[in-house]
């Protein structure tokens, strides 16, 4: 009597085979690439060393250093904001350049007018 041979049951996908190992789970890392990130992390800090789950010196260093990156974060935040508002305003400038054209060059005094308190140009006084 002849037995047939049992084919293997497949796993799904997800769970991976023998041929397809599963991917080693990534640790987690706080991604500091924006301030309020960095403000949490400052928080979780300050909560670490309240409860005494991190020793004073490690949350000092790391105090300094969410601060410094928050202070670049800032600054960069304010010049790109800089940015923006200035060539904003070249555009508006450009815009009332190209509207406002003059047609004709300001008109000029057909003779020149004397400061006040000079003699010239006062017919009748008298003379001296």
């Amino acid at each position: 009597m002849a037995t047939k041979a049992k084919t293997p049951k497949r796993l799904p996908r997800s769970r991976g085979n023998a041929r397809t190992p599963t991917p080693p789970v990534r640790p987690y890392r706080r991604r500091l690439s924006s301030l309020r990130n960095v403000r949490n992390a400052l928080a979780d800090v300050a909560r670490g060393l309240e409860a005494g789950e991190r020793k004073p010196l490690d949350a000092k260093v790391l105090v300094y250093g969410y601060a410094t990156l928050a202070g670049v974060i800032e600054k960069d935040r304010e010049q790109t904001e800089l940015a923006a508002r200035v060539a904003a305003l070249e555009q508006a400038v450009a815009r009332r350049a190209t509207r406002r054209q003059p047609l004709s060059p300001p008109p000029t005094p057909l003779r020149p007018v004397p400061p006040p308190g000079s003699s010239q140009g006062q017919e009748g006084s008298p003379a001296a």
